[in-house]
């Protein structure tokens, strides 16, 4: 427990330290379990302020965890063929280890969640959800750097690049379907409809 706690506070103050320790001396195993219960104590953590109030908890708490280990595994697999794309040279077992302790950072808004549920404030834990996961972001930027060897630059490039092509797809697919509509509006003020 103690070297758990102690990861922990490293994630949190020395985190190129604490991802180096993870690589050498934590297993895939203790990675998936940090992931499920730092999953199912933030979830039963947001069902206290009310938010789901009159929907099944324990339905709830299994759709999360499916999530999670879903979000998991898909970020690994996508950061990894990116960061191999740039020419950095990682195992993917290594990005998931470190990705799986780094939600670790996620305890930190149970206090929060209590805080909320006293004082009825939704503000607090948008801030301080917000606040967390830019905090991930970051590490999850050291994390790439730490297994693919490649440099802050690259692994910012990696990070964001795959909420880049989503954004092009997105404003892409949108700039098509207002053309695809102002083309069939334009035929129908040509030729309107009789009467």
């Amino acid at each position: 427990m103690g070297s758990l706690l102690e990861t922990m506070y490293d994630l949190l103050l020395k985190p190129q330290k604490a991802l180096s320790e993870i690589m050498q001396t934590k297993s895939l195993k203790q990675s998936l379990l940090v992931v499920l219960f730092c999953t199912i104590l933030t979830t039963w953590g947001g069902l206290t302020t009310g938010l789901f109030s009159g929907t099944s908890q324990i339905v709830i708490v299994f759709f999360d965890m499916l999530a999670s280990l879903f979000v998991w595994g898909a970020a690994a697999a996508i950061w990894h063929l990116f960061a191999e794309l740039t020419r950095g040279h990682g195992q993917i077992k290594q990005l998931l280890k470190l990705l799986g302790f780094i939600y670790f950072i996620d305890v930190l808004l149970m206090p929060i969640y209590l805080v909320a549920a006293v004082t009825s404030s939704a503000g607090i834990i948008v801030v301080a959800t917000i606040l967390v996961w830019l905090w991930k972001g970051a590490l999850s930027i050291l994390a790439l750097k730490a297994v693919y060897g490649i440099s802050y630059a690259k692994a910012a490039l990696v990070f964001f690049l795959p909420f880049l092509i989503f954004v092009g797809v997105f404003l892409c697919s949108m700039i098509l379907a207002g053309s695809l509509m102002m083309t069939m509006f334009n035929e129908f003020m040509v030729n309107p409809p009789q009467i």
